[in-house]
Order: C-alpha cells, then structure tokens, then sequence
C-alpha cells in the first residue's frame, strides 16, 4: 500500500509524524482515511466539509490547519490535482491517479505557497526519489 511507502519516505526524510489526517464527507474518502489512519496512526481523524466535491484551492488558507503541522487531506478529483498545481504554482505537475499523492511543504496556501517534497502521481509506480 501506498501509505507504507510514504511513511517508509518520510521516515528517511525526517520529517514530522503526521498530526491529523481530514477527509471530505463522502464514503470513499471516509474509507481512504480511515486505511491511511491505520497505517500511519495521526492523531486526529476528522472530516472536514470544506473538502467535499466543488472544493476550490483559492478558499482554502493555512489558518484552518494547527500551524507547522503534518496533516494529510483526502479529498476528490479535480480538486486534488488542482489544488496541488494552484499552490504549487505548477501546472507541469502531472495529475493524481486514484490513490496517488503529493507531499508538500506549506509556507502558505496560496499560488506558490507551497514546495512539492515529493510527488507520486501514479501508485503502481515505483518511485525512489525523495524529491520532485
């Protein structure tokens, strides 16, 4: 599973456990959180309506997340894609496929307040870099 891989990478990478892992309130998504919740034991679970479908990156701002926390956010296509590529200032960044991720570090969320860490598009892809 996917959430091996990534905890295997940011256990190399030293960066922080993940604090909180939010999720839209559709089922498959319940479902996605509550295997990764499984795998990498956060802190919180929590839903967060602001994720459902129809999400937009621009009404998203980092006050709405504990400050220098992890926290993973499960949400729907294409918001996923293009919330990644909107803060990351990106649209090189190839689109998720179901079960694929980004991680990211946050200085703020906004176009360009963010620096992918890692991008896994594609799950089936092995993928060894530790970096975008």
């Amino acid at each position: 599973m996917m959430a091996g891989s990534y905890e295997q990478w940011r256990s190399r990478t030293g960066i922080a456990p993940v604090a909180a892992v939010f999720f839209s309130p559709y089922r498959r998504t319940r479902e996605t959180a509550e295997l990764l919740a499984d795998a990498i034991q956060p802190e919180r679970l929590e839903v967060l309506e602001a994720l459902a479908p129809g999400a937009r990156p621009e009404s998203f701002t980092e006050e709405q997340f504990d400050a220098n926390r992890h926290v993973i956010l499960v949400s729907h296509q294409p918001f996923v894609s293009q919330a990644i590529s909107y803060w990351a200032d990106d649209a090189t960044l190839a689109p998720l496929a179901p079960g694929g991720y980004s991680a990211l570090e946050v200085l703020s969320l906004q176009r360009g307040g963010v620096s992918p860490l890692r991008h896994c598009p594609y799950p089936r892809a092995v993928i060894y870099e530790d970096s975008v």
